[in-house]
């Protein structure tokens, strides 16, 4: 399992525990997901900072790196 999949499976766990028949636990899972939340947030304006400008070229790839995940 990647930590990808391992941090998936644990967001996902984590929010199965909101049941809107127990009260506050749909508080207490958005309370708990926040920081995954703004993490996202932070990562995805990162990446739109470090895409280039159109018209600039694009940087090369290092050798032996690959484009896909």
């Amino acid at each position: 399992m990647t930590a990808r999949e391992a941090l998936r499976a644990l967001l996902q766990r984590i929010e199965g525990h909101a049941d809107p028949e127990i009260a506050g636990s749909e508080a207490l899972v958005a309370f708990l997901l926040a920081p995954y939340v703004e993490l996202v947030d932070d990562v995805a304006r990162d990446r739109r900072r470090a895409r280039p400008k159109k018209g600039e070229p694009a940087p090369a790839l290092p050798s032996g790196a690959s484009d896909m995940p």
